[in-house]
């Protein structure tokens, strides 16, 4: 069993002690009694979406995936909700009219929170001076469970991918701090964007409230890179990645990826999602475990891919490590503020097979996760279309992925731990475990989100004890040798 976090020193906005940039699911977020506020699109904007005309861009391969799978488990009866999105602290009571109007300019500044889709995947645009905003009074919570409650059936209801808008706006009001919280379908916006969002929107309402101009990076269009992702072609690339997806489709027996580990999942069937959240390595041992990794020849994301990569080694006994990987398709500088889901998958396979130690492994991860990255601007969607035939899979999760982020390198990121700036994820079904790894000012810490089965909390907690020991081993100098492998947790 994983040993529980360490307490982390309280702050003014932060009493339970969390530091920042906090990703979690909902079951993890524990928001204080308060008086709910929340801005919807008036009735005017709604009559303006409905008659718009169709707009020429196209949905991203993601949005076209997402929202047609969305819309197939809506009719099969499954309830899965995709939202995601972020809360954060400002000081005081919030001013509800400055409140009102940073959001109608947020909104205002990126397309996609403007567009929508037909039935027919068709979009539509309304125009910013078309948008228009009113103010609801949802009343006070006087208990957190309570607004708990309330918060989830009106993040479910009103981020539902079929119907526009499908973002959500409030305020969670207090005499002391008011808690600014932003829900959207994941059609709307990725991790990158999230960790934006606080800075953006705290700078809009200081703005409002100053009746000075917002000192904004230019947001670029979400919408102008849905064009430019379906007309721009790279015959050399789009070969090779095609190549790649095709061997690691077939090598995975037409799965894309699965846990290298048994979790009791009976194959078709859906568990009950479950959230966790661990701290892996303090700010100074991350720092001295990156260091030691480019001793060694590598560096952070290699060393984190090859410590994930031993602990499946040693616990299930597997000579390759196959998984998905995120990456960012913000590859032009319009796009560095842009509010969009800009995030494309890629293949990793990571050879293990006569490894000696965790130098080793890295350097091969070093290698295999260049290999990958350089297929991140083909779109998987793009690369499916080619590969429908080979997929063989009956899972709601089409795989089981790792990320890693480094949100210090967000704007404004030193602010985070003020403003106890949070992601949060829905948590519904599931039948595949995903690991996210993130990294901020304070420390290096994991968040998962994987079935609910009789030993899957073991499993997890096995897995992480293992990677929290080899990294901090590694931060202390020592090139981890690969130990003997078991057999036990194998999958199948």
């Amino acid at each position: 069993m994983t040993p529980p976090s360490p307490p982390r020193p309280p702050h003014p906005l932060n009493p339970e002690g969390i530091g920042a940039m906090l990703m979690t699911g909902f079951p993890q977020y524990q928001p204080r009694p308060a008086r709910v506020f929340e801005w919807r699109v008036s009735a005017a904007t709604q009559a303006v979406a409905a008659s718009a005309p169709v707009h020429p861009a196209p949905p991203s391969y993601n949005q076209a995936v997402h929202i047609m799978c969305g819309r197939a488990q809506k009719a099969a009866g499954i309830n899965a909700p995709s939202w995601l999105g972020a809360v954060f602290e400002i000081p005081g009571a919030v001013d509800l009219d400055a409140m009102g109007a940073a959001f109608l300019d947020w909104i205002n500044r990126h397309d996609t929170l403007r567009s929508g889709f037909r039935q027919d995947m068709s979009r539509f645009m309304v125009p910013a001076e078309d948008i228009s905003l009113d103010l609801h009074d949802l009343g006070e919570q006087p208990t957190t469970e309570g607004l708990l409650a309330l918060l989830q059936d009106r993040f479910n209801e009103a981020t539902d991918p079929s119907t526009w808008p499908c973002t959500v706006t409030g305020v969670l009001q207090r005499e002391d701090s008011s808690t600014v919280y932003v829900m959207f379908d994941h059609s709307n916006t990725d991790g990158l964007s999230m960790g934006m969002l606080a800075s953006e929107i705290e700078e809009l309402y200081r703005a409002r409230l100053e009746q000075r101009e917002a000192k904004v990076r230019d947001a670029g269009s979400f919408v102008d890179f849905c064009v430019r992702e379906r007309t721009e072609n790279n015959a050399e690339l789009d070969e090779l990645s095609i190549r790649r997806w095709t061997n690691f489709v077939r090598s995975g027996d037409g799965q894309l990826s699965t846990f290298p580990l048994d979790l009791g999942v009976t194959p078709g069937q859906l568990y009950p999602q479950i959230s966790e959240f661990y701290s892996i390595l303090d700010a100074g041992t991350a720092a001295r475990f990156e260091k030691a990794c480019k001793e060694l020849g590598g560096g952070m994301f290699p060393g984190l891919v090859a410590a994930i990569a031993m602990t499946f080694q040693e616990l299930g006994g597997i000579d390759e490590y196959r998984t998905v990987m995120p990456v960012h398709t913000r590859n032009s500088t319009d796009l560095a503020a842009t509010l969009g889901w800009l995030i494309n998958v890629v293949p990793l396979e990571l050879q293990l097979e006569g490894a000696r130690d965790f130098g080793e492994i890295m350097r091969r991860a070093r290698a295999a996760t260049k290999e990958s990255f350089a297929l991140g601007k083909v779109p998987l969607g793009k690369v499916a279309v080619q590969l429908a035939d080979m997929f063989q899979t009956n899972k709601r999760d089409m795989f089981s992925m790792i990320s890693y982020m480094d949100f210090r390198i967000m704007p404004n990121s030193e602010k985070h731990r003020e403003q106890d700036f949070r992601a949060i994820g829905a948590v519904s079904q599931a039948d595949e475990p995903h690991l996210w790894f993130n990294r901020t000012h304070e420390e290096l810490y994991m968040w998962t989100r994987y079935p609910e089965t009789a030993t899957s909390a073991s499993v997890l907690n096995s897995v992480v004890a293992r990677i929290t020991a080899i990294l901090s081993a590694v931060a202390t100098g020592v090139n981890v040798p690969v130990r003997e492998r078991q057999s036990t947790l194998l999958v199948g």
